[in-house]
């Protein structure tokens, strides 16, 4: 599993925030649910809100972070791709790739290897450009 794009120091702050959040949170609806004064709660709403929006933004930083590191190693990545395909590939002698012959049988609506197991026992016909190849030879 690769390491997570995100330090322990960020995930650490970002939970004091969410901690320190919840519990403005928490006082702002304690002070608001205790008062009549229509005025006076307005005030506590907006604490709330306040809190809210602390979260929010610590969310969005951590998130941040965590896209940052995500682009730097995309680049870091992207870069070491390049440096290899600049890099001259050892030539090696062509090996001529065996010849496979494509068969089918009567009635077949595909056609085979000559290799594939459908076509053991069957006797063979030649290949017309209608027929599909087989999915179990993968030709």
């Amino acid at each position: 599993m690769p390491p997570s794009p995100w330090p322990v120091r960020t995930t650490r702050l970002l939970t004091l925030v969410a901690v320190l959040a919840a519990v403005v949170l928490a006082v702002a609806w304690y002070g608001c649910s205790g008062e009549t004064v229509w005025r006076i709660q307005v005030r506590w709403f907006g604490l709330g809100l306040l809190a809210c929006a602390l979260n929010a933004a610590g969310c969005l930083a951590w998130l941040a972070t965590g896209i940052r590191a995500l682009r730097r190693e995309r680049a870091w990545t992207t870069a070491e791709l390049r440096r290899r395909e600049d890099r001259p590939t050892p030539v090696t002698a062509a090996v001529p790739l065996p010849r496979t012959e494509l068969v089918t049988a009567a009635r077949m609506r595909r056609y085979h290897r000559a290799d594939c197991p459908l076509m053991r026992g069957k006797p063979t016909v030649p290949v017309t450009p209608d027929l599909a190849p087989c999915g179990v030879c993968a030709s």
